[in-house]
């Protein structure tokens, strides 16, 4: 008897398998699996990256910020774009927000990482040691991201909360407000665009609003 219960026939086998490939536990939901469905902001947000406008997600936590990243991700790849996740929870956690130098080469190494470009980071870091963390990332932007590649290229950056408090990470944030105004005097910059992802207030971010990149965001 107790055989004949635990017997599982060909059909219900694969409804199980069937079921745990549609459902997902946890977050995020990948883009992937049956069950992700597309909302506006996921249009909107593939759009605007796709059209090379900057933009903002500022959503409450466990809302689908992070699904919504890396589904626009890989549709975006699909369309020819270099696409580089930041997940800026993973970078605080791993150097502490102890060392503003340490931090700001992580950035362009998981960058560049992610764009899968082989590149002598290390000593092109240290030869911009003379340049503030802004200026050097400025200069990363132009000579490696877009000197090492022809295609356009996005920059999603998830969790921007986690720079609220850290003395010297502003300056990543103006940093992308530079690559979005150098566009008038260097066309290659029109490759470039980024997104920023987070649940907090934008306006706590940046010291000098007039840097602020989310002047000129688009809000989704």
């Amino acid at each position: 008897m107790s055989e004949a219960k635990n017997k599982q026939t060909p059909g219900s086998a694969r409804k199980k398998s069937d079921a745990s490939e549609f459902f997902a536990v946890g977050t995020p939901l990948l883009p992937l699996r049956a069950s992700y469905i597309r909302r506006p902001a996921d249009e909107l947000l593939f759009e605007a990256m796709l059209g090379g406008r900057f933009a903002h997600v500022i959503a409450p936590d466990q809302s689908g910020k992070t699904s919504l990243i890396s589904s626009t991700a890989a549709r975006l790849e699909n369309n020819g774009v270099a696409v580089a996740i930041l997940d800026l929870e993973q970078l605080g956690l791993r150097d502490g927000g102890s060392d503003a130098g340490r931090f700001y080469y992580s950035v362009a190494y998981r960058i560049l990482r992610q764009l899968r470009i082989r590149f002598e980071l290390q000593t092109w870091w240290q030869d911009k040691s003379l340049f503030s963390n802004r200026q050097r990332l400025h200069e990363f932007y132009s000579e490696v991201v877009l000197g090492q590649t022809k295609q356009p290229v996005v920059i999603l950056v998830d969790e921007i909360q986690c720079v609220e408090h850290l003395p010297f990470t502003d300056q990543l944030l103006t940093s992308i407000r530079s690559a979005h105004d150098a566009r008038t005097t260097d066309p290659e910059f029109t490759r470039l665009t980024f997104a920023l992802c987070g649940e907090c207030d934008p306006a706590t971010l940046v010291k000098v609003p007039e840097h602020s990149p989310f002047q000129v965001t688009q809000s989704i």
